[in-house]
């Protein structure tokens, strides 16, 4: 039996997340959200990690993955490694929504890919993705959600931001990115008040 991830928030995380209603994005990295008991601070990047590598992995266990057809396909060359790399996951490919057909000994015609990835790159996600050489399925997988996920240094709208957020809390596993790595803070009024050496109210404590 899988263990349930602690939660920041306690019981009550998604009135108390819902109950500001307020975003800002610090540095085009950090998504900030105003919450009943401080602040929330998301790593954008680390949190849409989580989104795909999940989204992914159910697509492989067969729930369907959602693919968006390229106005106009794409040819890509890959190296010797890399196609033999995609010869040997292209089940796989398929299954995360990307469209593809050999053309040529080592090239690829791409005609979709999966939907919501923005960094495309006219081919170049799925060339670095294929030149990582992870092993194993969850590799690929982890290799496919890091390089797809928004980068730092992406602008978002509020709507991007309440939708990342809300997708972020969906997942199995929200608190942590598939590499491990932290996808929040919480910064609660308590701390803050302390750090200004301001009286404690004992209901933040």
């Amino acid at each position: 039996m899988r263990e349930a991830p602690v939660s920041l928030f306690g019981a009550d995380r998604p009135a108390a997340l819902s109950a500001g209603g307020l975003y800002w994005q610090l540095h085009q990295s950090f998504i900030l959200i105003q919450i009943r008991g401080g602040l929330v601070i998301i790593d954008q990047h680390a949190a849409h990690e989580r989104i795909l590598f999940d989204r992914a992995r159910a697509s492989l266990a067969g729930r369907g993955a959602l693919s968006q057809s390229l106005l106009f396909p794409a040819a890509i060359t890959l190296s010797p490694d890399e196609f033999e790399r995609y010869e040997s996951l292209g089940g796989t490919l398929e299954s995360l929504g990307f469209e593809t057909e050999p053309f040529g000994p080592r090239s690829l015609i791409v005609r979709g890919i999966p939907a919501g990835v923005r960094n495309w790159n006219e081919g170049r996600l799925l060339q670095e993705i294929l030149g990582e050489g992870r092993s194993g399925v969850d590799g690929f997988l982890r290799s496919f959600a890091c390089r797809a996920a928004i980068k730092a240094g992406t602008r978002l709208s509020p709507e991007e931001m309440e939708s990342l957020a809300d997708q972020l809390f969906a997942t199995e596993l929200p608190y942590t990115c598939p590499h491990g790595r932290p996808t929040m803070l919480r910064v609660g009024l308590a701390e803050l008040e302390r750090r200004f050496a301001r009286s404690v109210s004992p209901e933040r404590t």
